[in-house]
């Protein structure tokens, strides 16, 4: 990963480390740099690719801006990483996948509709935040997942509402800690970074890895920082839970 990171810079984009340079010709071009001008054309956020989708038809400025759209739960700007997470969310459930795309879609289109650069919440709480210099990260989607939930009440199908009881069986489920296995706690990484989709399939947490590192090997070490760091978290917890109750 080291490597990596060194290779694509700040950019996080081969494009953008050969992009200065001077192209060689037909004759000169050596198949390792026919190779990473390839990947430099999907890696990053594809700014050649941006620059020439801005010239074709409204079709595919509009697939384009979905994929991107779709991507950007995750922090990252690239159509095939936008791509390559809808194939996740198939793997995981096709029904999911349509309704991602239906949702990035029906948002870029009532922000063309609208005039806005992007969604209507994001543009408006980003109005307001940057007075301070500050992120708005998923909060445009926690404000209009709480109004959902709010507004359908607690017999929503997908996300019913669940009285809190005690932890009555606490000590039945740190009993199974002990039974898991290296591989299990292994797996747990990449399921911790799919549940950023709602996804429970390592499967699926491996793609969007992938796609992360397609665009950004940095935020791809994050992810999987970030999750490691959250699985030991209840390991451990449960670790001591389990002796506090012994």
């Amino acid at each position: 990963m080291g490597m990596l990171l060194s290779f694509f810079g700040r950019s996080n984009s081969v494009s953008d480390i050969m992009e200065n340079k001077d192209p060689p010709s037909p004759g000169e071009a050596s198949p390792g740099c026919c190779f990473l001008r390839a990947v430099g054309l999907i890696t990053g956020n594809m700014r050649l690719c941006g620059e020439w989708v801005k010239r074709q038809v409204l079709v595919v400025q509009l697939l384009d801006w979905v994929l991107r759209g779709v991507a950007q739960v995750m922090l990252v700007n690239n159509p095939v990483s936008g791509l390559l997470i809808v194939g996740g969310l198939f793997l995981q459930n096709p029904w999911w996948a349509l309704n991602a795309l239906i949702g990035t879609f029906i948002s870029t289109v009532s922000a063309l509709l609208l005039g806005q650069n992007s969604p209507v919440v994001s543009s408006a709480l980003s109005s307001v935040v940057s007075k301070w210099d500050l992120p708005i990260l998923t909060l445009p989607f926690n404000i209009l997942l709480c109004l959902h939930v709010a507004a359908t009440g607690g017999n929503h199908p997908y996300f019913p509402q669940v009285d809190f009881k005690p932890n009555v069986h606490l000590l039945a489920l740190n009993e199974s800690v002990q039974s898991l296995d290296i591989s299990q706690l292994f797996l747990s990484v990449p399921v911790g970074v799919s549940q950023v989709y709602g996804c429970s399939s390592p499967w699926t947490g491996g793609v969007f890895l992938l796609a992360l590192l397609l665009c950004s090997p940095t935020i791809c070490l994050h992810a999987v920082c970030g999750s490691a760091a959250g699985m030991l978290s209840g390991k451990t917890h449960s670790s001591i839970c389990m002796k506090g109750n012994a």
